[in-house]
């Protein structure tokens, strides 16, 4: 993975100049200093809510895990976007203040990611993929985490 996002930066912007590669999760690859050096910054989706549901709050643990590792890239100056799936103004405010307080870049999206705002009610488009609660109930269990 190393590798082919190396090629994909160098070439990129060698085409491009002013290219950015902003990495997607995968904050583990952070530990390699090589890997941060050919991105950009990263966007780093559910760190405080959403693993187990919608609003949900993360286990400490966990959040702890991941933050830890995008730290490697925040020492390196560049940027972490926190994409989280808060539906209510009160949640997105309160993440909003630990996210920035930790030094991420805080973003609050609707799960489909079509721009709509996502405190506004859905009047009946129910989007399920992607979500948790999808995974729970229409994964295969044996082969699912």
């Amino acid at each position: 993975m190393i590798d082919f996002i190396t090629e994909l930066s160098e070439t990129a912007k060698r085409l491009k100049p002013g290219f950015l590669i902003i990495a997607q999760n995968g904050e583990d690859l952070l530990r390699f200093r090589h890997y941060r050096r050919v991105i950009d910054g990263l966007g780093k989706e559910d760190l405080l809510h959403g693993a187990q549901g919608t609003g949900v709050r993360n286990k400490s643990d966990d959040i702890d895990w991941s933050f830890n590792r995008l730290k490697r890239l925040l020492r390196d100056r560049k940027p972490v976007f926190a994409v989280e799936y808060l539906v209510t103004r009160d949640a997105i405010a309160e993440a909003k203040l630990e996210l920035t307080l930790r030094g991420l870049v805080p973003t609050n999206q609707h799960r489909s990611l079509d721009g709509r705002d996502p405190t506004m009610p859905d009047f009946g488009d129910k989007i399920t993929e992607g979500t948790p609660e999808h995974t729970k109930t229409n994964c295969d269990k044996s082969n699912a985490w």
